[in-house]
């Protein structure tokens, strides 16, 4: 018999702790990370992509097209700034803007209008600005002077009725459109060269 606690048997001097250690169960080693070593894949952010004005839905940034309604991502922005546009234009004054459009251009401005206000100032202050500067005279130069003034106060009137009416009808068309106003330039152009030709002429004769 040994005594408790000895570390060896006092006959065969065989160690207690020896056998201890065999017979205790080996200790698995932890499992190796999988995903070490390799680089983490981004996720794309979450709601990239663009929602669609028509039907509302969102599609990837990749697409162009919309997969439930075949909207173009070009017919959907443009109905986008046509939204914000009309509404802007229900935050504005009609009568406001009829009364600034007594200086044409300036009533379009009030609406955000800018380009339209751009052309109707500049050929406001184009038609008025020749009829003040041309020679009060008799004769072609008059009639033509007399035509610039004409064309200007109509121009102030149309004005305020397309400013009135773009916030009192959203989306109607104007009047003065960009193909009347180029066709009115091209007529003030071809007005004043035959009033000048003919003054000429006549001062020759």
């Amino acid at each position: 018999m040994n005594p408790d606690g000895a570390g060896f048997c006092s006959l065969c001097l065989t160690s207690f702790t020896a056998k201890e250690e065999a017979a205790a169960p080996p200790v698995a080693a932890p499992p190796a990370d999988e995903g070490q070593g390799k680089e983490p894949v981004a996720s794309p952010p979450a709601g990239a992509g663009w929602t669609c004005t028509v039907c509302g839905a969102v599609n990837p940034v990749a697409e162009d097209v919309c997969r439930d309604c075949g909207t173009s991502l070009f017919d959907s922005l443009r109905r986008s700034q046509g939204d914000a546009r009309q509404q802007t234009l229900e935050d504005k004054n009609s009568n406001v803007a009829a009364a600034l459009s007594l200086l044409p251009g300036a009533g379009h401005f009030y609406l955000g209008m800018v380009g339209q206000g751009v052309a109707r100032f500049i050929l406001f202050i184009w038609w008025f600005g020749l009829a003040a500067v041309l020679p009060d005279s008799r004769g072609p130069v008059a009639i033509v002077r007399v035509l610039l003034f004409l064309g200007a106060m109509a121009l102030i009137l149309v004005s305020a009725f397309d400013s009135y009416r773009a916030v009192e009808e959203p989306g109607s068309a104007p009047i003065l459109d960009r193909r009347l106003m180029l066709y009115s330039s091209l007529t003030v152009v071809g007005l004043l060269v035959a009033g000048v030709f003919s003054a000429v002429v006549s001062a020759r004769s």
